[in-house]
């Protein structure tokens, strides 16, 4: 496992201005599972608003706990144990760096008393387990931090069982919050992203311990120092000392440790918006066919899609949903998706005529009747 551990020593204002004259719509905060889409909860001055819009699967609950804070008392729930996953999609701006953060709250909204554990996953890459059985039992909600740089101009994320889930995967609330190129640049984000394993400000007996040995000048204005890739294991320890000469000692805020994500590459951008295209085409396609790459992860590709790798990109080859209850009809855009050998459609209720499919060289057997 690569860790990076950053330590900030005096203040650190860099944060805080990486969100200031940023518009709005480079950040958000959404309360999942709210009653009404227009239902706002604001909580230290921060607006959260409601997901609808934002993800059309899932139901959505009400806690029953008075004593919560709001955005922990809704939550939205994914029952459909046939999807591959459940995502929201949020618009972004391509190149740019966001933090994204999931937040989870059981409250035993489906009569159980231990919560599922699942997959979240973020675009094409599986980011982590969500397990916040410890922390339920300790009365505490859970969560989860990852810093991407947009490949796009969107952004998903998804959740997804897996082999230890035993009933529907839910979550609480989700921030995506836009951060300066200059924040945790020293991360080759087009190969990693940055999940964050711990963090804390020093000072109180709870200090969170790592192991750096460095000798800084430092203002007022504040400094972050780093170091990358650190096998760290177990308890380790942080020495601070002062070059000879310097006539106060050593002073630091806080820390993190980040653990590096290799990412899980992204589908062919073109099969992306030819697939897109063809879900809004059909009436009531799979749940899965309604946000997130259609190919990867690839045990959580949309159902009935099957793709390959080929160099950087994933690409499209099989599209099968025979016999699945379709409507609608197959766009003129399908004959981009050049990488198609196997289209089965058939079984269905499609109507309109089949588009110009001459461009699709690799094409071996269609089934659309």
């Amino acid at each position: 496992m690569s860790l990076i551990l950053l330590l900030w020593l005096f203040t650190i204002p860099l944060l805080a201005n990486s969100l200031q004259d940023v518009p709005d719509v480079r950040g958000y905060l959404i309360n999942c599972g709210a009653a009404r889409p227009s239902d706002e909860v604001t909580i230290d001055g921060l607006k959260y608003i409601s997901d609808e819009g934002f993800t059309s699967v899932g139901n959505k609950t009400t806690l029953k706990n008075p004593d919560l804070l709001p955005i922990l008392s809704t939550l939205r729930y994914f029952p459909d144990p046939t999807a591959r996953k459940h995502c929201y999609v949020f618009s972004v701006s391509k190149g740019e760096k966001y933090m994204l953060r999931t937040t989870y709250y059981y409250g035993g909204f489906d009569g159980g008393k231990v919560p599922p554990v699942f997959d979240q996953i973020v675009d094409g890459t599986k980011w982590s387990v969500v397990n916040t059985t410890e922390d339920y039992a300790n009365g505490l909600s859970s969560f989860y931090e990852i810093v991407v740089v947009a490949m796009g101009k969107t952004l998903s994320v998804c959740l997804a069982r897996n082999e230890k889930t035993v009933s529907s995967p839910f979550i609480s609330a989700l921030e995506l919050e836009y951060f300066e190129d200059s924040m945790y640049n020293t991360t080759d984000f087009s190969k990693y992203a940055l999940g964050t394993v711990a963090r804390t400000s020093f000072g109180s007996e709870d200090d969170m311990i790592g192991n750096f040995y460095t000798n800084l000048n430092v203002t007022t204005s504040g400094v972050t120092v780093y170091a990358t890739q650190w096998p760290l294991s177990g308890q380790t320890e942080i020495v601070l000392t002062p070059a000879d000469g310097v006539p106060v000692g050593p002073m630091i805020n806080a820390g993190e440790i980040f653990q590096l994500v290799p990412l899980g590459g992204r589908t062919l951008t073109r099969d992306v918006m030819v697939m897109e295209e063809l879900a809004r085409n059909l009436n009531d396609p799979p749940s899965d066919w309604r946000g997130g790459d259609p190919c990867l992860p690839k045990e959580n590709s949309w159902t009935g899609v099957t793709c390959i790798t080929k160099g950087k990109f994933a690409r499209v080859v099989t599209v099968n949903l025979t016999s699945v209850g379709l409507s609608g009809s197959l766009p003129s855009c399908i004959a981009n998706l050049t990488g198609l050998t196997h289209l089965w459609l058939g079984g269905n209720n499609l109507s309109g005529t089949i588009p110009e499919m001459s461009s699709l060289k690799a094409l071996q057997t269609l089934y659309a009747i």
